[in-house]
C-alpha cells in the first residue's frame, strides 16, 4: 500500500460517518473542513436572503437534516427548541422548558445563553442548555425522549460562564462533560433511553467541545477540561494520557483540531502546541511533543485545516486571521487586524469561510501566500457568536435573536 493511499485511508477512518447534512457542532465532521461543498468561482455582488425568523437569542448554531432545520434558543426564562423548513423557514414543530439562568457578572455581554450546538443523529436531536439540561428529542415531532439535569449529583451544573460544551453523538451514544467548576465528569448515555454509561471524575467541563478520531485501529475521544487535554478509549472510557493545561481565568474554550495523528490545541496567551499520539504502540498510547508557537494563540475560536495549512483567528491585534504551517508551526502570513472578538471558520476546497462577531461573512482565497479576501458580505445587524452551517448553496446565519437564510445562488 502507498504512502498516499495509507494517508488517505487514515484520514477517512478519523472521524464517524456523518448523519445529516450538518448534524453537530462543526459540521458534517466537527472539525470546520467540508470537502464536498461546491462554492462558486465568481462570487455575487451580495448573498441573497431567503428567509429570517426571530427565534430568541443565545450563542447555540442551527443544524440541518433532510430539510430540516433544528435549532436552540431563549425566550424569556425559557429554552426553546425549533423544527424550521430549510426552504423557507416554515415552522414544523416547536417545544420549550423552564430554564432560569442567572449570569456570571464577567459574561453580561453574551446573554443567558444557550451556547452549546445539538448533536442530531438518526431522529435523535441532542440538546444542551446552559444551566446544565440534557435533553434528547424525537426529531420528527419534538415529543422528549429523555431529560436530565444533574442536580442531584453536584452542587451547580454549568461551569462559571455557562455550559457552552456541544454534545458529541457516535455509535448511539452520547458524550458530554457534565457538572460545575471544580466538579464534574465526562459522561457517556445511551441515546435511546438516556441510561447512563462509564464517567470520568477529575474536575470541571470546559468551554470546548469533544472531538473524535480513529486511528491504529482504536477509537479516541479527545477533549479539553476546566484544567486540563486529555484523551480516552471512546468505547470503554479507559483515561490513555493527559496533560495539565490551563488559561487565564478558567477559559479553556478551543475545541482540538486533529491533523493525521497529531492533536492540535490552544488556548488564551498560551501559545499553539501539537502533540503526536504513537500509535505504533496502540495499546500504551503516548503523546509526543511535535512543535509548539508562542507566538500565536488562540482564544475562543477554534481553527480549520485545509491540506498541510491551519487557518486561525486570534485575539492579538484586535483579532486577525493568519496562516500556519501545521508539519512545522511556522506563521506563513497574518491579515489585518482589528477583525473583532471571535470568528467561526469553515474549511473548503477552494474557500475559506469567516464569520465574525460583526456580523460579517468574508471569503478567503486558502494560500500561503498572504490573506486574499474574494468577497465580503454583511449577514447581520446583531453581533454573531454562532457558527454558521452550510448546506447547497445556503448559508445559515444566527445572530443575537434571528435565525436568517441566505444563498450565494
Amino acid at each position: 500500500m502507498s504512502a498516499s493511499t495509507l494517508l488517505t485511508l487514515v484520514l477517512a477512518l478519523s472521524f464517524p460517518k456523518p448523519h445529516g447534512d450538518w448534524p453537530q457542532w462543526r459540521g458534517p465532521h466537527r472539525n470546520g473542513v467540508i470537502k464536498d461543498l461546491d462554492v462558486p468561482k465568481d462570487w455575487p455582488e451580495k448573498l441573497t436572503e431567503k428567509w429570517q425568523l426571530e427565534v430568541g437569542e443565545g450563542h447555540s448554531s442551527p443544524l440541518v437534516d433532510a430539510g430540516l432545520v433544528f435549532c436552540l434558543s431563549r425566550v424569556g426564562e425559557a429554552e426553546v427548541v425549533r423544527c424550521l423548513r430549510l426552504e423557507d423557514g416554515s415552522p414544523e414543530w416547536e417545544k420549550s422548558y423552564p430554564a432560569p439562568y442567572k449570569m456570571h457578572s464577567s459574561a453580561h455581554g453574551h446573554g443567558k445563553g444557550p451556547k452549546s450546538t445539538p448533536a442530531y443523529y438518526k431522529k435523535h436531536l441532542v440538546t444542551f442548555g446552559i444551566s446544565g439540561i440534557l435533553s434528547c428529542w424525537n426529531s420528527d415531532n419534538g415529543d422528549l425522549k429523555w431529560r436530565k439535569d444533574f442536580s442531584d449529583l453536584y452542587q451547580t451544573t454549568s461551569p462559571l460562564y455557562g455550559a457552552s460544551q456541544s454534545p458529541l453523538i457516535n455509535r448511539g451514544l452520547c458524550y458530554i462533560h457534565v457538572g460545575g467548576h471544580d466538579d464534574g465528569a465526562f459522561s457517556v448515555f445511551r441515546l435511546s433511553d438516556g441510561k447512563p454509561g462509564w464517567r470520568w471524575f477529575l474536575d470541571g467541563p470546559a468551554y470546548s467541545s469533544p472531538v473524535y478520531s480513529r486511528m491504529a485501529q482504536r477509537e479516541y475521544l479527545i477533549f479539553q477540561s476546566q484544567n486540563s487535554l486529555a484523551g480516552f478509549d471512546i468505547q470503554t472510557g479507559q483515561p490513555l494520557w493527559r496533560k495539565d493545561f490551563t488559561t487565564p481565568y478558567d477559559q479553556n474554550s478551543v475545541s482540538p483540531t486533529i491533523y493525521r495523528d497529531w492533536i492540535i490545541y490552544s488556548g488564551l496567551k498560551k501559545g499553539i502546541h501539537a502533540i503526536r499520539m504513537n500509535t505504533r504502540r496502540p495499546f500504551e498510547p503516548e503523546v509526543l511533543k511535535v512543535w509548539s508557537n508562542n507566538d500565536k494563540h488562540l482564544y475562543m475560536s477554534s481553527p480549520v485545516v485545509w491540506r498541510s495549512l491551519l487557518f486561525g483567528m486570534s485575539p492579538q491585534k484586535k483579532g486577525h486571521i493568519f496562516c500556519m504551517s501545521v508539519k512545522k508551526g511556522k506563521v506563513l502570513w497574518e491579515g489585518p487586524g482589528r477583525l473583532g472578538d471571535n470568528a467561526a471558520l469553515v474549511s473548503t476546497r477552494t474557500a475559506i469561510f469567516v464569520l465574525t462577531t460583526a456580523g460579517k461573512l468574508l471569503v478567503l482565497e486558502p494560500n500561503d501566500a498572504g490573506y486574499n479576501e474574494r468577497a465580503s458580505y454583511d449577514v447581520s445587524p446583531t453581533p454573531t457568536w454562532a457558527h454558521p452551517a452550510f448546506v447547497d448553496d445556503r448559508i445559515l446565519v444566527k445572530d443575537r435573536d434571528t435565525l436568517r437564510c441566505y444563498s450565494w445562488r
